[in-house]
């Protein structure tokens, strides 16, 4: 994916270089990822071509990553899912969010996949409005469960 500039904000392909960047927003969001931990996440996704995982910058400073990928289930087929659209909170309410996911849906677009899922906290009231003014519809509500798996401590 080349760099794309919407507005000030350059949208660029995230590199293990930005593992300290993305380690710190999410952060902001309550998630504890060590830099290190993220530069491997980063290494294990960014060259897959299932896989995209843009940073938006603004002048020298990272102000935002998304990550989606194409999901193939049983049930819905092929879709873009987009795992995590951070905004850095200094830098929110100026397009940033807005400029990462209009490259996903052009990434989508390529692939001539049509539909783009998202879940998002519950807690998250003023992030649910941002998504439905972006032409999002909530589709359902649900409980997530995840169990840990011994062997691998």
């Amino acid at each position: 994916m080349a760099t794309t500039r919407r507005n000030a904000i350059t949208i660029r392909r995230a590199s293990q270089n930005d593992a300290g960047a993305i380690s710190a927003l999410l952060d902001q969001l309550g998630y504890q990822v060590s830099p290190r931990e993220s530069g491997e996440r980063i290494g294990a996704v960014v060259d897959q071509p299932d896989h995209c995982v843009l940073i938006a910058e603004l002048g020298q400073s990272v102000a935002g990553l998304i990550h989606a990928y194409i999901r193939s289930t049983l049930r819905v087929g092929q879709s873009v899912e987009i795992d995590c659209l951070i905004c850095d909170e200094k830098h929110r309410g100026i397009g940033v969010a807005g400029a990462l996911l209009a490259d996903v849906e052009d990434w989508s677009r390529r692939r001539q996949i049509s539909a783009i899922t998202l879940s998002t906290n519950v807690r998250r009231a003023e992030t649910h409005e941002y998504y439905r003014n972006r032409g999002f519809t909530e589709v359902k509500r649900s409980v997530v469960f995840q169990r840990s798996l011994d062997w691998l401590d």
